[in-house]
């Protein structure tokens, strides 16, 4: 029964959308009228100038301004197609789209919203003229008459401010004036003098600001605290004139207003220009017969004298004033009765305005602004635009509806444009609507296979080929053919889902240098056709979906209305690059999840309210979740993203994750956290919880639910669960960026050898386990700082804000700062080099550098490197050390057969990852997902052979190695004296904002990290290798040992000639005796 109920709503409530629509139609209907061109310079009585120069979207302003113009606001943009302009070029020309005052778009100034320009998805503002998101970053102007000015010169007090604007008719402009051109799209972040002299704004969003110093949530509006300040000048809507006629009568007061197209203030109006902070010390005549007023200090009651609303002086007086009170009027009555309500639109129309909508009426009765009288106006209640007959004569919403009867002929009411406030199914939204069905159908997770995704084309190569264009997969179909031009192509990316299926919306995804920015969508029951080709139901007209324009972003498009098939093709449209790649992920549900299945028309659209019992889930992280789910897993209810009551939350916005559908108050996970989407709550004692939203499928080690924390645990082999970090899945470069310590967040006080230094001197890394890494003096800005003093009061200070509240469960089993000291463009490693320096002390490191130069090879026992050239570095480092060549090595093995890196290695070294592996030649290196099976056994395969030395690394000591001796040493810190004056420090003096300051002496205590980094002594201790042997010492041994043996020789040669002449003479003598005897 509860399901039958329902239905009917659901089927109650599409009939009404389509009601609306066609009154919608009905109301956009208007005569045609003769046109003239857009003047392409300034002519006289034309507001408008269609200026034919280009000029980038950051500078578009500044075009404008040379010709003494601003870029055109949307109301005058309405304005000047209500008086029949038209842009000279037309909506085929590839140049017709402008430039306006809305940052980021373009509109066309042409007869009605379509044929729609085919490049890009166009939207129809109020029926008049197509406005889109910008792809590209040039283009032509709408310039028109200033609406306000900042000044260029700067004032000391509001007196001379608001006399600059006066001088050129201009006035000081009042908040409302400021919430319109806020709305508009124009943005400044100067303060300025405003209405209120009490008060100074700039048109900047207030983003989570105190209530107290916004204006409506919108901009800063505050106490004034400033001197020299410009000025913020609007049109004139209330004008303090001096009465010419004597005596000064208020009729004459009533035609002195007439002379500036001004009427006498009603005394209401009087109330609400008091409100905006304009004053005067002289009396002047109003509207109220008989009666002058006084914007002064606030009233006083006395005798004669009488206060409206506790705010405005007023009393009977005839003669006493020559000054009158004027003010624009909120009505404009048309001077010739008209018998055709048509008729009276297009009056309207053309003076600029519309016709007045009831809840106008009622403001400009409440006011004193005649409007008892029976005249044309718009009903617009049920949100539906119906011209009426009424007037304000009784009743408290003006709805006196008269009967228009034939020859009836009736005045025109008209006011201000507002934006038509009419419900229309969208065409695509952010939101998925359907309840029950819009569960990712597995092209990301892989429950659809490989074999049922094919394309028209691809490169061939791994990484290229069709089945590779999953949803944040490491890949991405690549087609083969490259396009003549940006526009067009008979490309295709098709999906088989087996059977057919309800499929309510997709998200994609591209590649730099490829990326599809619109597409159409065609789907079959059949694999040979007929295609048909998802249309707008309203316009009868080709869907044209919005795609990607950069690198990260996911498109999500969830349609007005579902459709039934098997078959879903992707046909690109408009290419960046004349290249088209992309990445997919279908969202719908199994059509026997639902009542009435398979109810659909000829064409495969479900013509029923889906009624399906599909699980609300979300793939991977939930990132990409888009349901409606508002309430967390507690029960808790969610705030809406827009509000930062209870909860402010200044990073997490829909500026700063505009593609996040942070809208209303539905879950979401906008930065990725554990557990999936998730809310900030409406208990303000509780910040944020997770919606326990499940996951859509169960992969091999993967956990799901809301017990995903216990099934980590449970997979852990340590009591201490110290392994994590090998099962949980890591997180990707722009999540470290985005959710790990902020520099102006984490570094509060610094100081160097006694002189201050900020946050701008540290430049900021990724690592893997530790998130942004902070590093000072890293000299890769050409910059190196020396030191030339030792001991404790010099070298660097600085105070470290922990900010302990986000550390999360199981991540957050210590508090502190890990500190590495390296040499200057060296890589620092903090997980095997640093030191840990907890909150509430004060960590003295002192150090002596050591310096150890290796002799190379052949006098080295296994040789050296001198620099990180022999062997392309992927790390930013330009000093070669040991671990950067062995981490380097490592990471190139895994990257090469896991697709994918375990560090955070520098994506700039393009040729050092080319030569790893080719297939990210054009594309980024993926983070290893260790959560999956393939990856983790890829990865710890790896690692264990890398410690057996099996990788070949070829890794050498550095020829030339520095290293630091550390002594270190801690003391509690702050005292408790001393507390007060950090604390005034960090809320009271620094001017720069940071989240998460401690408030009182535990969060101090809980948070606050101090290191103090100083030289122990100024000299340096050196060990160098040097040669015993060298070749001079061999050549004189060698030398030696010759002259040695040299001179022995011939001594010998000496004696045994000598030898041989005694014994010869011996015998000589023998002889001669023997001789003498005989």
């Amino acid at each position: 029964m509860a399901n039958r109920s329902r239905r009917s709503a659901d089927s109650l409530e599409l009939e009404s959308m389509k009601r609306l629509q066609e009154s919608r139609r009905q109301m956009l209907k208007r005569k045609t009228r003769a046109t003239s061109t857009c003047p392409t310079a300034p002519v006289s009585g034309i507001d408008i100038v269609c200026l034919d120069v280009k000029h980038s979207m950051d500078n578009a302003s500044e075009g404008c301004a040379q010709i003494d113009m601003q870029l055109c606001s949307y109301h005058q943009l309405r304005t000047a197609h209500s008086r029949g302009i038209r842009d000279p070029l037309s909506l085929g020309q590839s140049d017709s789209w402008r430039f306006f005052s809305r940052p980021g778009w373009d509109v066309t100034l042409q007869s009605e919203c379509g044929p729609r320009y085919e490049n890009v998805v166009d939207e129809c503002y109020d029926g008049m003229f197509p406005h889109t998101p910008r792809a590209g970053t040039e283009g032509f102007l709408y310039c028109c008459t200033k609406e306000f000015i900042l000044t260029d010169e700067t004032f000391t007090d509001h007196q001379q401010a608001k006399q600059a604007c006066d001088d050129q008719g201009f006035q000081l402009c009042t908040p409302q004036q400021l919430k319109k051109i806020f709305t508009d799209g124009f943005r400044d972040e100067t303060w300025g003098f405003v209405g209120d002299p009490t008060r100074q704004a700039h048109l900047s969003p207030c983003g989570c600001q105190p209530k107290k110093m916004c204006y409506q949530l919108m901009y800063g509006y505050i106490p004034k605290t400033r001197r020299n300040m410009p000025a913020y000048c609007c049109q004139q809507t209330y004008a303090f004139m001096h009465v010419e006629v004597d005596p000064p009568l208020q009729n004459h007061a009533s035609d002195t207003c007439h002379s500036k197209k001004f009427q006498l203030c009603p005394i209401q109006r009087l109330v609400d220009m008091h409100k905006a902070g304009i004053r005067s010390d002289k009396w002047g005549w109003v509207k109220h017969p008989g009666r002058i007023a006084l914007l002064g200090l606030p009233c006083e009651e006395s005798n004669d004298t009488e206060c409206y609303q506790q705010r405005v002086s007023y009393l009977n007086d005839q003669t006493s004033s020559n000054r009158s009170h004027c003010c624009s009027s909120l009505i404009a009555i048309s001077d010739d009765p008209f018998q055709d309500g048509e008729d009276a639109s297009n009056f309207c129309d053309r003076q600029g305005l519309q016709l007045c909508t009831l809840p106008q009426l009622v403001t400009a009765y409440r006011r004193n602004t005649k409007s008892d009288d029976l005249g044309w106006a718009a009903d617009t209640r049920d949100g539906t635009y119906q011209v009426i007959v009424t007037k304000c004569s009784s009743g408290p919403n003006c709805y006196n509806p008269r009967s228009v009867r034939p020859g009836d002929r009736f005045p025109a009411y008209c006011c201000q444009y507002v934006e038509a406030k009419i419900t229309i199914p969208p065409r695509t939204q952010c939101t998925n609507m359907f309840r029950g069905c819009s569960e990712p159908l597995g092209i990301e997770d892989g429950r659809i296979l490989d074999h049922q995704i094919t394309a028209s084309s691809s490169m061939g190569r791994n990484g290229t080929l069709p089945y590779q264009g999953r949803l944040n997969g490491w890949g991405a179909w690549w087609a083969d053919i490259i396009s003549d031009s940006n526009l067009g192509s008979n490309e295709w990316f098709q999906v088989d889902l087996l059977k057919p299926m309800y499929v309510t919306g997709l998200m994609t995804q591209g590649v730099r240098k490829g990326f599809i920015i619109t597409y159409k969508l065609l789907y079959s029951n059949d694999s040979s056709g007929p295609w048909m080709v998802y249309m707008d139901m309203g316009s009868k007209r080709e869907e044209l979906f919005k795609g990607v324009t950069r690198v990260g972003e996911t498109s999500h498009q969830h349609f007005a209305y579902p459709i039934l098939t098997r078959y879903v093709r992707l046909q690109p449209h408009f290419l960046s690059h004349k290249h088209a790649t992309l990445r997919m992920e279908l969202v719908g549900c199994d059509p026997e999840t639902c009542a009435d299945p398979r109810s659909t028309d000829k064409r495969g659209v479900v013509n029923v309210s889906l009624d399906c019992q599909g699980r609300d889930c979300y793939v991977g992280n939930g990132e990409n979740y888009r349901g409606t789910k508002r309430t967390t897993d507690s029960g808790r209810g969610c705030q809406q993203w827009r509000l930062h009551d209870p909860h402010p939350h200044c990073n997490i916005t829909s500026d700063t994750y505009p593609g996040a559908c942070l809208v209303n108050d539905y879950c979401r996970n906008p930065d990725g956290r554990p557990g999936g989407p998730w809310c900030f709550t409406e208990d303000p004692d509780v910040p944020w919880e997770s919606c326990g939203v499940g996951k859509c499928t169960l992969q091999e080690n993967e956990v799901l639910d809301k017990a995903a924390w216990r099934g980590y645990i449970d997979k852990s082999n340590t009591s201490d669960n110290s392994d994590l970090s090998e099962i949980l899945p890591p997180a990707t470069r722009q999540e470290l960026r985005q959710l790990g310590h902020q520099k102006n967040d984490f570094i509060l006080q610094c100081s160097f050898d006694k002189q201050p230094c900020s946050p701008d001197d540290f430049i900021t890394t990724q690592n893997a386990k530790y998130g942004n890494c902070f590093t000072f003096n890293s000299g890769q800005n050409g910059v190196v700082r020396t030191t030339t003093k030792s001991g404790s009061s010099y070298g660097l200070k600085l105070t470290l804000n922990a900010e302990s509240a986000e550390y999360l469960g199981l991540f957050g089993q210590r508090v502190g700062a890990r500190v590495t000291l390296h040499p200057v463009n060296s890589t620092a490693f903090p997980d095997t080099e640093g030191i840990d320096a907890p909150p509430g002390a004060a960590s003295a490191i002192s150090m002596r550098q050591v310096i150890i130069t290796r002799t190379p090879w052949p006098y080295g026992q296994m040789g050296c490197t001198n620099d990180d050239d022999d062997y392309m570095s992927l790390y930013s480092g330009k000093i070669y050390t040991l671990r950067m060549c062995e981490n380097t090595c490592l990471q190139c093995a895994i990257i090469n057969q896991c697709h994918c890196a375990t560090d955070m290695i520098d994506l700039n070294r393009k040729k050092a990852i080319s030569k790893c592996s080719p297939l990210f030649d054009n594309s980024t290196v993926p983070v290893c997902n260790i959560a999956q099976s393939r990856v983790q056994a890829c990865v710890r395969g790896l690692w264990k052979r890398f410690q057996r030395g099996a990788l070949d690394c070829k890794c050498d000591q550095a020829c030339r190695d520095e290293i630091f001796e550390l002594s270190l040493s801690s003391t509690m810190w702050p005292s408790d004296q001393f507390v007060p004056y950090i604390l005034r420090d960090l809320h009271m003096i620094q001017d720069v904002r940071r989240r998460n300051l401690p408030r009182s002496m535990k969060e101090v205590r809980d948070n606050l990290v101090r290191v103090e980094i100083s030289y122990k002594e100024l000299n340096y201790e050196s060990i160098a290798e040097e040669w015993n042997y060298k070749e001079e010492n061999l050549l004189g041994d060698m030398g030696g040992l010759l002259g040695f043996y040299i001179g022995v020789s011939i001594i010998t040669i000496c004696e045994l000639i000598d030898y041989v002449m005694d014994l010869f003479g011996l015998c000589c003598r023998k002889i001669k005796r023997c001789i003498k005897r005989k």
